[in-house]
């Protein structure tokens, strides 16, 4: 199995995890001010971001629409964009989360250019503002750009400069005199992911897969990161295919169970069915 997936599945239960204040993502204007007192990019992730609102219960989780089969913008079509452009719905999960994975820490932008600029703005943010920063865009109507930068904060610090949502707003008017017109910023959400994925396997696995850093394995992906070290190996491949023999609403445990008893329980099913 490859050490990077391996990685990645620890660290997804890890910040899936995390206790931090979950609610509606801060909706915030181009004309919203900046903000002094910057948190140091390993401050928590509750530290990084404004006041939310409650988070839905489970029973009253909003219907989000269909799940896109790959990560933003793989084969999302411009009606599909200028309809999340267009959109003046509240609830960002329902506006945006067919398209990025609204439960890890990102920003949107909704910047007033066209397709001429993305290669500029993509060298720009990943080489230039904070390395490793690679920007996911599509373009609407010629004139506009849905932006979206995975792990992204609302407000931090990198090599002692500022940076995120507000300030790369500002920095990319300066540089290229492109205008953001509405800016949004994401929070993690383990609670509301939970309770889509308790609700709905199957739209929990599609809800894995729009994470571009899930790599399109779904829950597959997290579950054979649950198989212990010992024991007869397997390779990624093997484990993957015995992993595919099961419907994918055998592993959404993993979506709804970070921590406590339901948790041990949720990763005694998933060795029990994958690891030998």
């Amino acid at each position: 199995m490859s050490g990077a997936k391996l990685l990645w599945s620890a660290l997804l239960s890890a910040l899936l995890a995390l206790s931090c204040r979950a609610g509606e993502p801060t909706r915030v204007s181009a004309a919203a001010s900046a903000s002094t007192g910057v948190p140091s990019p390993i401050a928590s992730a509750s530290s990084q971001v404004g006041p939310t609102a409650s988070t839905p219960t489970p029973a009253a989780l909003p219907k989000l629409k269909p799940i896109q089969p790959k990560p933003f913008p793989e084969g999302v079509d411009e009606a599909t964009v200028c309809e999340a452009i267009d959109s003046k719905e509240p609830d960002l999960w329902v506006r945006f989360g067919h398209l990025v994975p609204a439960y890890v820490i990102g920003a949107i932008y909704v910047l007033e250019t066209g397709p001429q600029t993305k290669d500029k703005l993509f060298d720009y943010i990943g080489r230039n503002y904070v390395y490793g920063y690679y920007s996911q865009q599509a373009s609407c109507r010629g004139n506009l750009t849905l932006l979206y930068i995975r792990l992204m904060f609302d407000k931090s610090e990198y090599n002692g400069k500022p940076f995120g949502r507000e300030h790369l707003s500002q920095a990319i008017e300066k540089r290229f005199g492109i205008r953001t017109r509405e800016s949004f910023q994401l929070n993690y959400e383990p609670a509301r992911l939970g309770g889509y994925c308790r609700e709905d396997g199957e739209l929990c696995d599609r809800l894995f897969k729009v994470d571009r850093g899930n790599e399109g394995t779904g829950l597959c992906g997290r579950a054979i990161g649950e198989c212990p070290a010992t024991g007869p190996l397997r390779t990624e491949a093997e484990l993957m295919n015995a992993c595919r023999q099961h419907p994918v609403s055998a592993f959404a445990c993993l979506g709804y169970a970070p921590t406590g008893r339901e948790r041990i329980a949720c990763r005694e099913k998933v060795i029990a069915a994958l690891c030998p």
